[in-house]
């Protein structure tokens, strides 16, 4: 069974204070469903609705509202606490608006007899922190009668297992649904929660399993990271059926470039219904750092038949060796050994990894951990190979628990001239990077004369013309070193005029800068650039 957190709170902002906001949504890993105490009579005085504060705020949480039962088992008499406040919270300016929605649940706050701290006896309290622990009790027996089940799931059934009171009818932002801004969905109802009635669909990810577990191809993007661009995700979710599964929520959020989370950051969520197949769900992000590599996507539905499928997360990008990483404890409280198991797509290769093993506490600072993939001697440019990086530990059962990975790219120095790719990221292929001038197997390319940049096969003063607007106005020319007429290494004013005074002057012809290198290839002159990529 894992651990439930009770998120204690502020009473004093209007507005969510983003660090509390994001450290519940950091805090909600797969396993630890959060759960946040509503603010206290917020509304009551000078401060508008909405009022809810953080951390009760963040979408990942359960938030909790407090009821007075009156000191009775009968539901009807049930009344909002005078201390509770109301929403929903502050929009984060998205598509989806039932994050809006809070508070999630009530659960009893008035007149709550708990144990006196420091003694052997008992206190009578009022709050939102007695009411709070009630929800996170439920939550505990919900993952104890579901080993394995998923935060997200957790909160699903929490929240659809709840009884709306009558007296409390729908707020305006309920949008068809039972939601009050005062009572949440309802006061919790743990017997339907433990044991609710029996499930209709298995949800997952269709290419489960898959291997390394970082790496899940059904989880991609339209381009690549760019910090403050915004970016489309996308997930394939797998019903497996038999039933349509209804009001899914789909959980996106992306921590950074570690073998286990050190920072994680909450996107948002996607409430979607899954018909039996796949059915793609996305979402807009705007990275908000360059580190946001991992993006971790979470299933949250109450009535699955198997929680054990419902977490995926997939690197968007592929660190470049050597490369650092960080590593912590999310396992125990107590300080252990991680280590680090290795998987080499080609195991001929040799690595470094430094240090090769760490001892962290689950709040000690992470640890940064450096790797190398290295080549052996003698392999064509543009070979790579991809390192895979486990953190793993002993779990409590004596078993080998993975806390997460990395994958680390390693190509060897160059281009490759006949593969196709631009194999050293320098934007040119094969026979057009520089690399690959005089190459054998690049001689059938049309090589292109020393003043005549635009490479039409002549010189004559539309090449001046090309050179002119290259210098003044960023016109592209076929081949930039092909403007060196006058053999200086720049690409200046005077070629233009040296190539003007060839032309009609009498001028000494194109001779080529260090750019250009002897080519036997007709025509004349013999200083040509040996590709239409040259520099």
């Amino acid at each position: 069974m894992g651990i439930v957190t009770v998120a204690a709170m502020g009473n004093a902002f209007p507005n969510p204070p983003v660090e509390l906001w994001a450290w519940v949504d950091h805090d909600a890993d797969p396993n630890t469903p959060p759960v946040a105490m509503f603010q206290q009579d917020l509304c009551g005085g000078s401060l508008p609705s909405p009022c809810v504060t953080a951390p009760a705020a963040a979408t990942r949480a359960i938030t909790v509202a407090s009821i007075d039962d009156q000191n009775t088992v009968d539901p009807a008499d049930d009344t909002i606490s005078g201390f509770s406040s109301q929403g929903p919270r502050h929009s984060d300016n998205d598509a989806e608006w039932r994050d809006e929605l809070k508070p999630d649940v009530a659960a009893p706050g008035s007149n709550i007899v708990a144990a006196s701290a420091g003694t052997t006896g008992t206190i009578s309290a009022n709050g939102t922190s007695m009411a709070a622990p009630h929800v996170a009790g439920l939550a505990a027996l919900i993952m104890e009668a579901n080993p394995g089940i998923n935060a997200a799931s957790v909160r699903d059934l929490i929240i659809s297992t709840a009884d709306p009171n009558p007296a409390f009818p729908p707020s305006p932002q309920a949008n068809g649904t039972a939601w009050n801004n005062r009572y949440g969905f309802g006061v919790i109802d743990p017997f339907e929660a433990v044991c609710p009635p029996p499930c209709d669909a298995d949800l997952g990810f269709p290419s489960a399993p898959w291997s390394p577990g970082w790496l899940c191809p059904d989880i991609s993007t339209i381009g690549s990271p760019t910090v403050n661009v915004p970016i489309t995700v996308s997930v394939d979710i797998e019903n497996l059926g038999p039933q349509t599964a209804n009001n899914v929520n789909v959980h996106f959020g992306v921590h950074n470039y570690s073998a286990s989370p050190t920072a994680f950051y909450d996107i948002g969520q996607v409430v979607v219904n899954v018909p039996v197949g796949v059915t793609t769900v996305s979402r807009v992000w705007v990275p908000q750092a360059g580190n946001h590599q991992c993006m971790k996507i979470e299933i949250g539905y109450g009535c699955d038949t198997n929680f054990s499928n419902n977490t995926a997360q997939r690197n968007l990008t592929v660190g470049n060796s050597p490369v650092k990483f960080e590593v912590r404890n999310i396992l125990t409280e107590t300080a252990e050994q991680i280590f680090f198991n290795v998987v080499l797509d080609d195991d001929s290769w040799d690595y470094t990894i430094e240090p090769e093993s760490v001892v962290l506490a689950a709040d000690d600072c992470p640890a940064e951990i450096t790797i190398e993939l290295i080549p052996p001697a003698g392999l064509p440019p543009g070979t790579e190979n991809r390192m895979h990086v486990a953190a793993v530990m002993a779990g409590a059962a004596g078993n080998v628990v993975e806390l997460g990975g990395v994958t680390v790219l390693q190509r060897v120095p160059g281009e490759n001239c006949t593969n196709g790719t631009d194999d050293d990221g320098d934007g040119a292929v094969d026979c057009e990077d520089s690399d690959c001038f005089g190459d054998p197997d690049c001689t059938s390319n049309p090589p292109i004369t020393i003043g005549d940049p635009n490479g039409d096969g002549a010189l004559n003063i539309a090449d001046a013309v090309a050179m002119l607007g290259y210098l003044f106005s960023g016109v592209a020319l076929n081949c930039v070193a092909a403007m060196d007429v006058n053999g200086d290494n720049l690409t200046d004013i005077a070629d233009p005029i040296y190539e003007l005074a060839f032309l009609f002057g009498g001028g000494a012809g194109p001779v080529g800068g260090a750019d250009c290198t002897p080519d036997s290839t007709p025509p004349n002159p013999p200083l040509e650039c040996e590709s239409s990529g040259c520099p």
